[in-house]
């Protein structure tokens, strides 16, 4: 079995040697080899049962041609975890309702479950959920990565640890000012992992984080517990108008300023040895990721300001982020 480090030492030679039409075809044999072998598990997929009171939903939402090229392969990794979620529910907007592809019937005989609804962009994935299953555990994923066997495993195990945490595989280090002022969303520490010597310390790259700088990444997937945001939550007027390229900053500022529910400690957990993200399609990824690029660029930067504008509360928690 080759190790993470391996394959990817693998990929960059072949990268280094191969001309870039050639390594090309040869990602895309690759590619539409594991979409296969992804699509041939559907057989032995088990159907899902509720069992649970609250409900474990896995929600996600996907559009456009990502509903034939990606989001299959990725349902089924959902539909084929260790431990089995209540319900996955799939949110497509109204206008692609033409779009669902054949081999979504074969999905839904094993549990999955299509529900159309308004587009609102990538809040697609998690307001129509908290608007419908206000009292159960929301557990958000995309709709173009492929998620390990035991990765709804590793979340709850976390949460039946934390109950009332939300807990996420994947998470930014926020870095403030001297003025507790945050810096460039550029200048964040990316991926950090809980270290294994400190209790409520993470690491990355560029040193130790405490808790109150996590940022939660939604490609990862994260567990949400019911009311564990502010009541603006579902308000699309606010999050279309402040940040509408940007669920993440507003998931993050609707769960920080609930001091209601969290109190003054940090609302977030982050899976230990935490998942390794694989897209489904990177060359398709790359090429639709205009929002990425909008956003690594200064959108974020823009969204995070208007957001903490309309609450300045959360200024009062940035002023607890270490240096």
């Amino acid at each position: 079995m080759l190790t993470d480090e391996l394959k990817r030492v693998i990929k960059q030679i072949f990268r280094f040697f191969l001309p870039v039409k050639l390594w090309v075809a040869v990602r895309k044999i690759y590619v539409n080899y594991k979409k296969r072998q992804t699509y041939n598990l559907i057989p032995a997929l088990k159907l899902l049962e509720v069992k649970n009171s609250p409900q474990y939903i896995i929600s996600l939402t996907s559009y456009g041609k990502r509903l034939t090229d990606t989001a299959p392969y990725s349902i089924i990794t959902l539909l084929n975890q260790s431990i089995k979620p209540d319900r996955v529910i799939l949110w497509v907007g109204n206008e692609d309702k033409k779009n669902i592809p054949q081999s979504m019937e074969r999905l839904v005989e094993k549990g999955l479950e299509i529900r159309f609804c308004e587009d609102i962009k990538s809040y697609t994935k998690l307001i129509p959920a908290l608007e419908n299953f206000p009292e159960d555990y929301i557990i958000t994923a995309d709709d173009d990565v492929y998620y390990t066997k035991n990765w709804f495993e590793l979340l709850m195990v976390e949460h039946k640890k934390n109950p009332k945490k939300i807990i996420c595989h994947r998470a930014h280090g926020i870095k403030v000012d001297d003025n507790n002022n945050l810096l460039p969303y550029t200048q964040w520490s990316f991926d950090i992992e809980p270290s294994m010597y400190y209790e409520h310390t993470f690491m990355s790259r560029a040193g130790y984080h405490m808790a109150r700088s996590v940022f939660p990444t939604g490609v990862g997937g994260i567990l949400y517990p019911p009311k564990c945001f502010h009541k603006d939550i579902t308000n699309k007027e606010l999050f279309l108008n402040l940040a509408p390229h940007a669920d993440d900053v507003w998931f993050w500022a609707m769960a920080v300023i609930n001091k209601e529910y969290f109190g003054e400690e940090s609302p977030y957990i982050v899976v230990a040895n935490r998942w390794k993200l694989r897209s489904i399609d990177p060359e398709q990824i790359q090429g639709e990721n205009a929002l990425w690029n909008y956003n690594s660029q200064d959108g974020n930067d823009r969204q995070i300001k208007s957001v903490i504008e309309q609450y300045p509360q959360i200024k009062e928690v940035l002023k607890r982020v270490e240096k």
